[in-house]
């Protein structure tokens, strides 16, 4: 029987948050200031150097699909995540969170859109914030204390920090890709029930990969009717509005602004529920 080749025995590019710096500063690999960079279906990874500035100065480096590799000075990895949110209505995000409650998914780590998705092996919240798009990769492999991440074309490799629980990051990255295809399923519903039909994912990715699907969790919720999980998700909307407010108010640093601060913030939550 023919073994599959190991992804770091591979003739590959391989990139991590400690050779990066090294490789800009040599010249190895050009990279162009953007910040209006967005993250969109052609963002492969994204590294979060707000703890320690990208030489000295830069807070994110992204690799794009078209633009290649992007330095941005003032936008972090999670400012991205929340422009990327702040584009989808309210009900979607409620759903979102929604499935995850029916995975059993204790956070949101991977913001699905059904044929794309973004993914971190860390909450929101974390610092610093790596992210992977889903959709933009062929193979995943563990690697000591790291998930190493091959591009479709099979040209390069992509490692990004896991947490050091044992079998915690290939747990949480199977719980989103079932996260999204359960997004999917409820997604291509919704359609149908409009005489709709969703244009199918033809590309193979991780995404569609059945072996990181946790097929027993999306029988379930493609065995209930997708009208009980919308109206669920409508009926705990104010719950999962007070709990990001709980979780954005915990992760604050207290000082002069706070107040301000904490006013913004009920201020935007108000309008978002009306």
């Amino acid at each position: 029987m023919r073994t599959r080749k190991k992804i770091y025995d591979m003739n590959v590019a391989v990139f991590d948050r400690q050779n990066l710096p090294a490789l800009l500063a040599s010249g190895k690999i050009a990279a162009q200031a953007d910040e209006d960079y967005q993250i969109n279906q052609k963002t492969v990874v994204a590294y979060d150097f707000q703890m320690d500035l990208l030489l000295g100065k830069y807070r994110t480096i992204i690799y794009d699909a078209d633009a290649g590799w992007v330095l941005l000075k003032k936008k972090t990895c999670r400012r991205l995540v929340h422009e990327l949110r702040k584009k989808e209505p309210a009900h979607e995000l409620t759903i979102k969170k929604q499935l995850c409650r029916q995975i059993g998914m204790s956070d949101q780590y991977v913001q699905s859109f059904g044929s794309h998705a973004y993914f971190s092996f860390f909450i929101m919240r974390h610092k610093p914030l790596d992210l992977v798009g889903l959709h933009q990769m062929k193979l995943f492999e563990c690697l000591d204390n790291h998930g190493l991440f091959l591009t479709l074309d099979r040209q390069y490799c992509f490692s990004l920090e896991m947490p050091r629980q044992s079998g915690r990051g290939q747990q949480i990255l199977q719980d989103c890709i079932t996260h999204n295809a359960a997004f999917l399923h409820l997604a291509s519903a919704r359609a149908a029930s409009w005489g709709c039909q969703l244009k199918p994912v033809s590309r193979k990715s991780l995404l569609n990969d059945p072996a990181y699907i946790r097929e027993s969790r999306l029988a379930e919720i493609r065995a209930m009717d997708p009208r009980q999980i919308l109206e669920e998700a409508e009926d705990n909307y104010l719950n999962y509005c007070s709990e990001e407010f709980l979780k954005e108010f915990r992760a604050w640093n207290w000082g002069k602004q706070d107040m301000r601060q904490l006013m913004n913030y009920c201020n935007k939550s108000f309008n978002e529920i009306k």
